[in-house]
């Protein structure tokens, strides 16, 4: 999944649209401004590790489209991002959390409209899990030859586990925004504090569960870099390919 700076933005956007609290339309700029500073303050308090970098630079380019009135899609938006994250710190092209996470959003925004429109659910709680389903999956689907290569094991429960954590994550990034926030009044700090404790250690304590289920990881996978890229390469032959050739031809030459 992508950096917690998605749900800080999540949050922020509820917060300027008016869900949470009424702002003047007057106010564009402002909103933009204190959005800007506050995900800077986030990536700061995070270490500005790769992934999070990422997502902020990302952020701060939607922002700066909002502000000049301008929209881009979402994988130019992910490719500028990279080039400007390079131009700045070229070695972080061998991090592997710089190649997951742009990987990961690369897989999501490319296959997790067409995995969301395999299933389409009337019930809205269902919809809601299979979303998140779709979510992981797309992801999954883009990242396990990395997986692969650098770690030699794949998860087999990574739908349940993505399910557990992009719940509690949600409700801990607010109410961490919140603690911090509330620095200044022990009792109100005190109750957020508590319910932060709780989260985290349900995140904590489930992971834990999951990991410890029978055939959990799978071991014993080794890649070469060839395979690698020859995996991309199916990849950008699946999102091509079916311009100039029949899909049954291009199910059968990945099969070979």
């Amino acid at each position: 999944f992508p950096s917690h700076d998605t749900g800080v933005y999540g949050l922020l956007t509820l917060l300027f649209r008016g869900q949470i609290w009424i702002w003047p339309k007057a106010w564009v700029k402002p909103k933009l401004i204190i959005s800007i500073i506050t995900l800077t303050l986030y990536a700061g308090f995070t270490g500005l590790t790769a992934s999070v970098m990422r997502a902020t630079v990302m952020f701060y380019l939607v922002l700066v489209g909002q502000w000049f009135q301008r929209h881009s899609s979402g994988e130019n938006l992910l490719y500028a991002t990279a080039l400007l994250l390079l131009v700045i710190e070229p070695n972080w092209l061998y991090d592997v959390g710089f190649q997951l996470s742009f990987v990961a959003v690369w897989g999501i925004l490319t296959f997790y409209p067409t995995i969301l429109r395999w299933w389409l659910p009337e019930n809205k709680a269902i919809y809601w899990i299979w979303e998140l389903t779709a979510l992981g999956l797309s992801a999954q689907l883009v990242t396990f030859p990395l997986t692969l290569y650098y770690f030699h094991q794949f998860p087999t429960y990574f739908y349940i586990t993505n399910l557990v954590t992009a719940f509690l994550a949600a409700a801990l990034v607010p109410l961490g925004l919140g603690l911090w926030a509330c620095a200044g009044f022990e009792t109100l700090a005190s109750g957020i504090g508590i319910l932060t404790g709780w989260c985290a250690w349900g995140l904590n304590r489930l992971n834990g569960e999951i990991a410890h289920l029978p055939f959990s990881v799978v071991t014993g996978f080794y890649m070469t870099r060839i395979e690698v890229f020859l995996w991309y390469g199916v990849f950008m032959f699946w999102l091509w390919g079916s311009r100039w050739i029949a899909k049954k031809w291009i199910v059968w030459m990945t099969c070979l």
